[in-house]
């Protein structure tokens, strides 16, 4: 994954997160105006777990919500990732 949506230049690259220790629901761009979600529920031990294809940027960021508040309340970010993604499949792995 190079980056995901979010207001930067765009690469023309999309991402693939993977991979949640506990159940979250995720957001990609959080607080911008390219924020995604995804609409899906990743379960507590959950591993590789393939969340879809989000445009990547160089200042994207994934946000990870409690399942008990989906989308609202606190939250941890994941940013600074976009080195770490696979060039020929996208993929990444993110750890909340």
């Amino acid at each position: 994954m190079r980056n995901l949506a979010s207001s930067g230049a765009a690469t023309g690259a999309f991402a693939k997160p993977a991979y949640v220790p506990t159940t979250v629901n995720l957001r990609a761009a959080p607080g911008t105006a390219a924020a995604v979600r995804c609409n899906c529920l990743v379960p507590k031990g959950a591993v590789r777990t393939h969340i879809g294809y989000y445009r990547l940027y160089q200042n994207s960021s994934v946000a990870a919500y409690n399942s008990a508040h989906p989308y609202i309340g606190p939250h941890a970010d994941r940013r600074g990732f976009a080195g770490r993604v696979a060039p020929q499949s996208g993929a990444v792995v993110l750890t909340f």
